[in-house]
């Protein structure tokens, strides 16, 4: 028995038209990367740019650098590092905090995605911020509704 068309292309419409009202916005995340040259560098993840006063502990990558100060004993007994980003708006202050610090003052404001930089008493500091890649929801509707099709399209084999 074959499906009849006429019922199966309103079922297919209405189906699209759900996917695409049920299916989440795409947003990129922002990757945002920090090197001090002499001293420190880390990369992490979240899902838009800094606008508020934050605390970050979670990396995807963290190194101090070998000889810098920040790898003595008494920097590295306060714990895990953090990262606190202060008053990202018009100026953007981060303070790398385990027992020790090292500030970087950022005078311009950090608001979207670029490269940002300055040459500070210890030495050249940039900071990245980066969007990553989404898949596009509609590639993956048009993939579904074509299987959908095929799946309705098929002949049912009677015993």
């Amino acid at each position: 028995m074959k499906p009849s068309a006429t019922l199966l292309i309103p079922i297919l419409f209405v189906s699209s038209i759900l996917a695409l009202c049920l299916a989440p916005s795409a947003v990129a995340d922002v990757i945002y990367t920090f090197d001090a040259t002499s001293y420190v560098n880390w990369s992490f993840e979240v899902p838009t740019v800094i606008t508020t006063d934050t605390i970050i502990t979670n990396f995807l990558t963290f190194n101090i650098l070998p000889g810098s100060g920040l790898d003595a004993p008494v920097c590295l007994a306060g714990g895990a590092p953090y990262v606190e980003l202060l008053n990202p708006q018009p100026s953007f202050v981060i303070t790398f905090t385990p027992s020790c610090s090292l500030t970087a003052n950022f005078f311009t404001p950090i608001t979207q995605p670029g490269s940002y930089g300055f040459f500070g008493e210890f030495g050249p500091v940039t900071l990245g911020i980066s969007p990553t890649g989404v898949p596009e929801p509609s590639s993956l509707l048009l993939l579904a509704g074509g299987l959908t099709g095929l799946f309705g399209l098929r002949r049912k084999r009677i015993a």
